[in-house]
């Protein structure tokens, strides 16, 4: 995504310290500078003044801390309308654990206007499965309902009413999609949603990301993407074995195909489940009153 034109921009105020919050967060921005703004006031960053950047640059490996990316968050919802914000990545990168982290800061205080909508929730069923005979590939596109899915995010978009918007969740026990088990209320102005195949651009895929206020791609190291997977799986019932020759044959193919689609996000976040502060440890839940996909998918 960075060509000849990305530009390195400094902190003001210098990366925090190892450890701290936020450290080992790098976002690569991409359409243009605007696409960056708003920063919080604590972390501000300036030009150095030898550099005259054109509508055409890359800021790359940007620190920031977790409060930036609240604020810019927080900027996508408008008065009279609701905002969706997309986070996007391959199997294992920690889109979980960043939708819950964000959904959980940005209603500490007050009301909850902030919901968490998985795409997991989208999986056909493994009966619809065996029908088609997908059933030893499911993760990949074709075994989603994508234009479902492209269709509930429509509707949330343009939902002014005051009832509630009730979706799928996904129920990582049974490995099943849970119909109706993430209400959706009327005060939610910022909806969360992530999942593999957000940019994707083919067949029904296409309708998501016009719904979509931004979509964020989360990154992670290879080996420790491929470690949760493994360890994902043989938590749900897998022996060692299977688990490997799943995540290498199923889930690293979706991989390698989520990870084209990386050029097209507003945003990527790496490392998101090494965060110090803990967020980013193992575990299972999903967002606010749903069924939700296993941290750190």
């Amino acid at each position: 995504m960075a060509g000849e034109n990305a530009v390195e921009v400094p902190s003001v105020d210098g990366s925090r310290p190892p450890g701290d919050q936020g450290a080992d967060l790098c976002f690569v921005v991409g359409h243009g500078w605007g696409s960056f703004l708003p920063l919080s006031s604590s972390s501000l960053l300036r030009l150095p003044e030898v550099i005259d950047p054109t509508p055409d640059d890359t800021l790359c490996c940007v620190p920031l801390t977790f409060e930036d990316l609240l604020s810019r968050a927080r900027a996508l919802a408008h008065p009279g309308r609701r905002a969706i914000l997309g986070i996007a990545g391959g199997p294992g990168a920690g889109k979980t654990t960043l939708a819950e982290h964000l959904v959980r800061a940005l209603n500490r205080a007050g009301d909850p206007w902030v919901a968490h909508v998985p795409m997991d929730g989208f999986h056909l069923a493994d009966v619809e499965l065996d029908r088609l005979g997908r059933r030893d590939r499911k993760g990949a596109p074709d075994t989603f309902d994508a234009a479902g899915y492209a269709a509930l995010l429509r509707r949330l978009r343009e939902e002014t009413g005051d009832e509630v918007v009730y979706a799928p969740g996904f129920e990582r026990v049974l490995e099943q999609p849970v119909a109706g088990s993430i209400p959706i209320p009327p005060t939610a102005r910022l909806v969360v949603t992530e999942g593999n195949y957000l940019l994707l651009d083919t067949g029904a895929w296409a309708r998501v990301r016009p719904q979509l206020d931004e979509v964020w791609f989360c990154e992670l190291d290879e080996d420790e993407r491929l470690r949760r997977l493994v360890g994902r799986h043989e938590r749900f019932g897998k022996s060692h074995e299977e688990a490997v020759a799943w995540v290498m044959r199923s889930d690293q193919r979706n991989a390698e195909l989520v990870a084209a689609t990386r050029e097209r996000a507003d945003l990527v976040v790496q490392d998101v489940v090494t965060w110090p502060d803990g967020a980013g440890r193992d575990r299972a839940g999903g967002g606010p009153g749903g069924v939700g996909e296993d941290a750190g998918r």
